[in-house]
């Protein structure tokens, strides 16, 4: 029976110059095709530094009889017999059983993808951002982010920068409103007021300067970000891309993020006084203080990490992988959107299970011929040559957060981290001024 083509999504340069990269779409007889293979994307190389193990020594050869020979490949024959009706078993499992439905393509040799392959797909596909920070996972020691973004974790700061960020898609807008609007809504002033009042109260008992100047406390970011922040903004997958919706070096290398604004500079003014207690003896020393807040660090801050939503059913869909780069399939992103957890009109999360793909308990019509149970996971053939198939170059592998767990566990390596931004800092063109609560010293004797 004939294999079925599914569409498929490739970033590609357009033929007129200066055009953007843009997503060109594969459907029909030019979709690619699903391939059935024992074979994934391979865990088995090395990681990075460590040095392979020797070959071993090949066994001297024995001398059988012809008796023997026999015996040994006929032996052989009904091994490979085996495998070959377990595969098909296994396949039979994960599709429809109906009989007007069509069949994968069986790929028996695809080509080698390691998973330590994709760094230097993203260079080829000019993401270098992206590459340098999946290396960085590769090659740090095995750490897993444990979900609290205020835990000490490590962390990198030099590979993204601001100024980096705000020039894709539509993150310059959203900078743009977190300064000029996010920064002075009631949310972000309340908690801005609960940190200068608490930063000034305990200012006061040692000193009568309190205005702020935040810029000594950057060497440790997460304890800055943990005692300064006050306001963010969030910036989503499809912010992070073209105008006509092509992946960049960000999505790739952040994809939903957040901007943050902390307080940087701060002038504190305000009637002192004194508080005198004729019955105790005693006299407090205390301030009405005013501030103003005329300078924000803006910067980013998120996690690189490939932890999947516990209670979720499938691990996150990376796209699929080959060595020149990346394609989208859209039903692995169906499958993916479909299952999971979803807000209702602002309301709790509530979690959607379809079972999409799952056929043994449900047949509906809104299930792929390819889908298995865990979203979309066959190697796909773009079949880009005109006489040839599963050549390497038009072959991709699926990739998920569990492939890079997977990895993790087998090579004691991998190392979720932390990415900063350095703060950039920003003067206000309208200072916050806020009015406080009285500050008062402990009470002394008259």
């Amino acid at each position: 029976m004939a294999t079925r083509k599914i569409p498929y999504y490739r970033m590609e340069s357009s033929l007129i110059p200066f055009r953007p990269i843009r997503w060109q779409a594969y459907a029909g007889s030019r979709g690619c095709v699903p391939l059935a293979t024992q074979t994934g994307v391979s865990l088995e190389r090395p990681a990075p530094g460590v040095t392979p193990p020797p070959p071993q020594p090949t066994p001297p050869k024995v001398k059988l009889s012809r008796q023997a020979i026999k015996a040994q490949k006929e032996e052989e024959r009904l091994q490979k017999h085996a495998e070959a009706e377990a595969a098909k078993t296994e396949r039979n499992s994960k599709l429809p059983m109906q009989a007007d439905e069509l069949v994968l393509e069986e790929c028996k040799d695809p080509p080698v993808f390691d998973l330590q392959d994709i760094p230097d797909a993203m260079e080829k596909m000019g993401w270098p951002v992206s590459a340098k920070l999946a290396r960085t996972w590769f090659n740090a020691q095995k750490h897993i982010y444990d979900n609290d973004p205020n835990s000490v974790q490590p962390y990198e700061s030099t590979s993204v920068t601001l100024d980096w960020v705000l020039r894709f898609g539509k993150v310059r807008d959203i900078y743009k409103d977190l300064i000029e609007r996010g920064i002075y809504n009631r949310n972000g002033l309340g908690k801005l007021e609960r940190i200068l009042s608490h930063h000034l109260s305990t200012m006061f008992i040692h000193t009568k300067a309190l205005d702020l100047d935040t810029g000594g406390f950057l060497k440790d970011l997460r304890q800055f970000h943990i005692d300064w922040q006050f306001q963010r903004a969030s910036v989503f997958n499809q912010d992070t891309m073209q105008s006509n919706f092509s992946l960049t070096d960000l999505t790739g290398s952040l994809a939903r993020f957040n901007l943050y604004a902390a307080i940087a500079k701060a002038t504190v003014r305000g009637d002192k006084y004194f508080l005198y207690d004729d019955f105790k003896k005693t006299k407090t020393f205390c301030i009405n203080p005013k501030v103003e807040v005329t300078h924000v660090f803006v910067y980013i801050k998120d996690s690189d990490s490939f932890n999947d939503d516990p209670d979720g059913v499938k691990s996150q869909y990376l796209g699929h992988w080959n060595k020149t780069g990346i394609i989208i399939t859209p039903k692995s992103v169906l499958s993916q959107a479909v299952d999971g957890s979803h807000k209702i009109f602002g309301q709790k999360s509530i979690n959607v299970r379809t079972h999409l793909g799952n056929y043994s308990e449900d047949r509906s019509k809104l299930h792929s011929l390819y889908f298995t149970y865990e979203g979309l996971e066959f190697l796909v053939d773009t079949r880009k040559g005109l006489f040839q198939k599963n050549r390497e170059q038009d072959i991709y592998f699926p990739i998920y957060n569990k492939n890079f767990n997977a990895w993790r566990e087998k090579h004691d390596r991998g190392g979720d981290f932390m990415i900063y931004s350095r703060p950039k800092l920003v003067k206000l063109d309208k200072p916050i001024r806020l009015q406080l609560q009285p500050i008062c010293r402990p009470p002394e004797p008259m």
